[in-house]
């Protein structure tokens, strides 16, 4: 845990976790009880490759739950802008069409930095920056059906798709390069207790 208390930059907390863990529920938990200090999330997720130059069946191919299919350098500038108390404006992708929209949303400056993501704890560039490091653990099967609907719900992707991804690539990167985090998190949480009162135990680890 980095514990400059004085430094006069943004908390920061660090959420990973696999697909589907409750990263961005307890994100969007934590910004509410903290609604006092500017809090912002940092999504990683938005920060895929658009793949608008390529044909869309090699696209629906590309295996997004690889660390390189994101676009570190953009993400890394963006983060530390935000520790710089600016604010950035990060990409709006489109899991459907694989691109970044033509618009982006604008964060910051903010208070609370809660950076959220597969790969939140893989990179000690990141890491090194948080003042808490969470990591949201969840059974296999609740995590896959979780992804089932969310996909179907909100990214309009047919439950076929979504089981072929799951088999090729989502549980087999998530060993790989997720769930090894897990050893990185100062805390780790039940990815299926309710999100209110994991919130409350990330605000008692900090001492607020």
């Amino acid at each position: 845990m980095n514990s400059d208390e004085h430094s006069g930059r943004p908390l920061v907390i660090g959420i990973a976790g696999p697909s589907c863990s409750g990263k961005s529920g307890l994100g969007r938990e934590l910004c509410m009880l903290l609604a006092d200090r500017n809090p912002a999330i940092f999504p990683m997720d938005a920060y895929y490759y658009d793949l608008s130059g390529i044909p869309s069946a090699e696209a629906d191919r590309r295996n997004f739950d690889d660390p390189q299919a994101l676009e570190w350098p953009l993400l890394e500038a963006h983060f530390q802008a935000l520790l710089r108390g600016e604010a950035v404006e990060h990409p709006i992708y489109n899991y459907a069409r694989h691109v970044r929209e033509p618009y982006g949303v604008r964060v910051g400056p903010a208070g609370v930095v809660i950076v959220e993501g597969l790969f939140a704890l893989l990179r000690e560039s990141l890491r090194s920056h948080y003042d808490l490091a969470v990591y949201m653990e969840v059974d296999e099967q609740v995590s896959f059906l979780r992804r089932l609907e969310r996909d179907a719900r909100e990214r309009g992707i047919e439950r076929e798709y979504v089981e072929e991804q799951w088999r090729e690539t989502v549980q087999p990167m998530a060993v790989e390069h997720v769930i090894p985090t897990r050893s990185r998190a100062d805390l780790v949480l039940d990815g299926e207790a309710p999100l209110e009162q994991s919130a409350v135990r990330v605000l008692r680890f900090l001492g607020l």
